[in-house]
C-alpha cells in the first residue's frame, strides 16, 4: 500500500449505478437494488479509482461485467383447462379414479411441461 499524500484511494462508479453501489473507501461493489434476469442479464459497469495527492491526483478506470444467473421464479400454468373427470357412484371402496393434468413453467432460458395423475381413493 503506498503511504504519503496521495495513498489513500477512492473509488466510484462512472457513470453511476441504480443497481449496485460501491463502497468508496474499499471498493467493494454490493446490489442496491432487485436484479431480474428476464429484464437484464448481464450489467457493464466502469469504476474509477482516484489517489487523494492534492496537487496530481491519479486515477484509473476499469470495467466490471456483472453476468446475472437465471433462476426459475415463474408461477406453472395449468394447460388444457378446465380439468373435469367422471367417478361412478355406488363403488365400494376402495376405489381408484386416475385424473391427469398438465402444468408448465416457462422461463427465459427453459420451458418444462409436467403431466401428472392424481388419484381419489
Amino acid at each position: 500500500m503506498h503511504r504519503g499524500t496521495g495513498g489513500s484511494v477512492l473509488f466510484y462508479f462512472q457513470p453511476p449505478s441504480p443497481f449496485f453501489i460501491i463502497d468508496g473507501a474499499r471498493g467493494i461493489v454490493t446490489v442496491n437494488k432487485s436484479l431480474d434476469y428476464e429484464a437484464t442479464s448481464s450489467y457493464q459497469l466502469t469504476i474509477n479509482a482516484t489517489d487523494q495527492d492534492r496537487w496530481r491526483p491519479l486515477s484509473r478506470l476499469t470495467n466490471l461485467a456483472i453476468l446475472i444467473t437465471d433462476i426459475q421464479d415463474m408461477n406453472p400454468i395449468f394447460t388444457n383447462l378446465p380439468y373435469s373427470t367422471n367417478i361412478a357412484e355406488d363403488k365400494p371402496p376402495p376405489y381408484t379414479h386416475h385424473t391427469t393434468y398438465t402444468s408448465t413453467s416457462t422461463s427465459t432460458t427453459s420451458t418444462s411441461t409436467i403431466t401428472s395423475t392424481s388419484t381419489l381413493t
